[in-house]
C-alpha cells in the first residue's frame, strides 16, 4: 500500500524485476488521508515531442500500461500514453482510495520497446 500525502510520490516502472504488487492478484492500492482526493498524472518517457508528429494523427492511448480501479465505484480508468505529451493528469480520484493494476509485458529479444514511464500521485483537498 501508498499513501498519497500533498507531497506527490513517484512509481517507476521497471521490467528488470518481478513485480509483486500492481498485479491482478495484488493490486497496487493507493490511499490518502479521509477528505482527501487522490491525482494520478502519468509521465511518459516513451512519448515524442517531436514537431514531426502530427497532432491529428495521434491516438488516444498508443501505450496502455495499465488499469486504475476507483475503490467506491469500481470505475476502471486506463492509464495511456498518447505517444505526444510526456506528461498527463489521467485522473482525479472521488474518494480517499483507488487500486492500480499494471499490464505485464513478457520481456522478448529483439528490438521491441520497453515500457518507460512513471505515475505521480499526490493528494489534494475536496
Amino acid at each position: 500500500m501508498v499513501t498519497a500525502s500533498t507531497a506527490p510520490i513517484h512509481i517507476i516502472s521497471s521490467s528488470e524485476t518481478q513485480r509483486i504488487c500492481g498485479t491482478n492478484v495484488q493490486p497496487l492500492t493507493v490511499e490518502a488521508p479521509i477528505g482527501q482526493r487522490i491525482s494520478v498524472r502519468l509521465i511518459d518517457f516513451s512519448a515524442s515531442e517531436s514537431s514531426k508528429i502530427i497532432e491529428q494523427n495521434r491516438q488516444p492511448c498508443r501505450s496502455s500500461y495499465g488499469v486504475i480501479v476507483e475503490k467506491g465505484s469500481k470505475q476502471n480508468i486506463s492509464i495511456c500514453g498518447d505517444g505526444v505529451h510526456r506528461e498527463n493528469e489521467l485522473y482525479l480520484s472521488d474518494g480517499n482510495s483507488l487500486d492500480i493494476i499494471f499490464n505485464l509485458q513478457e520481456e522478448k529479444k529483439g528490438n521491441v520497446e520497453v515500457a518507460a514511464f512513471m505515475l505521480k500521485l499526490g493528494g489534494r483537498s475536496r
